[in-house]
């Protein structure tokens, strides 16, 4: 690092951690946002699992996102085959989706090729320095907020 780079890090050490690395990359299956989205709405499913019903409404509440904005989501997860939407009898307990067998394949992708990456920048970086550098990541963040706090 040169003298340059310790200045600018020194007078802005918040945007010196920001990740200068193309995650995009990492995405060759499912896009990043979609990905995100879409482990998101499977995290308390099982692997494999196309049965169990999300709700819209669920959806709505624990993603802190108005209807509108879930609805324009799963409009374009259906679009890709990813979800199906669909409803009981009449509709008047809610709609609800099903991840497909296809969004089950593009997760299930997608999460072995990250776990992949991950597990060999840490073997290529060191376990033990890997953890350094986390625990003092977490220390700055501390750091960070406790200043943030004392302006509030």
């Amino acid at each position: 690092m040169n003298e340059i780079e310790k200045r600018d890090i020194m007078q802005n050490p918040a945007a010196s951690i920001t990740p200068k690395v193309n995650i995009d990359k990492l995405f060759s299956k499912i896009n990043a946002i979609d990905y995100a989205a879409l482990w998101f709405l499977s995290a308390n499913l099982a692997d494999n699992d196309t049965d169990t019903k999300i709700y819209i409404k669920d959806i709505c509440d624990s993603m802190k996102l108005p209807l509108e904005r879930v609805t324009g989501i799963i409009r374009s997860f259906e679009s890709k085959g990813l979800v199906i939407w669909t409803h009981d009898d009449d509709g008047h307990d809610g709609t609800y989706i099903k991840i497909t067998d296809y969004g089950v394949e593009q997760i299930l992708e997608q999460r072995e090729l990250l776990d992949n990456v991950h597990r060999n920048v840490i073997e290529s970086y060191g376990e033990e320095k890997f953890m350094e550098l986390i625990t003092g990541l977490f220390e700055l963040e501390d750091i960070i907020n406790k200043e943030i706090e004392k302006r509030n």
